[in-house]
């Protein structure tokens, strides 16, 4: 019938045919990625979740703020009462005077409980769990006291 001709061959029906081409899903690039990352729904409804923790980052600010404003107003009356306190360390280094302090009676009226030993295994991990949970008040404060000194 079909001579076998070399056009007939490569349209053999006989042959096994290629499988389907499906369209393939657009990759996201990392544009993309960082652009749904930095997506402002999803930050503001990360930031409603914790209303207590808004509260915190805010009342840092607001006390950074106030610190930072203080200070730049004040400063003349810190820079002195930081160098009084530094001679008066001097003094009592050089033992001109003693200062001492009841510690055990500070912590009383304080309430203040004895701390217990720990390792320094215990003692890095405890500072890093501290990081981690105070991050964001601590950078609230620093932002709320940078602003504070750039407008007092």
């Amino acid at each position: 019938m079909f001579k076998k001709d070399p056009m007939f061959l490569l349209f053999d029906e006989t042959a096994p045919t290629a499988p389907a081409m499906q369209p393939e899903a657009p990759q996201t690039g990392m544009l993309e990625t960082v652009k749904e990352k930095l997506n402002v729904n999803n930050i503001m409804e990360k930031i409603k979740s914790s209303k207590d923790q808004l509260f915190e980052i805010g009342l840092y600010a607001g006390a950074g703020f106030l610190s930072g404003f203080l200070l730049k107003k004040y400063s003349s009356y810190v820079a002195v009462l930081v160098l009084l306190l530094v001679g008066l360390g001097v003094l009592h280094q050089m033992e001109v005077i003693h200062l001492s302090v009841n510690w055990d009676k500070a912590n009383e009226i304080f309430g203040i409980n004895a701390v217990p030993t720990v390792s320094a295994d215990s003692l890095i991990h405890t500072i890093w769990a501290w990081i981690r949970a105070n991050l964001t008040i601590s950078v609230s404060f620093l932002v709320g006291l940078f602003i504070g000194l750039k407008v007092g």
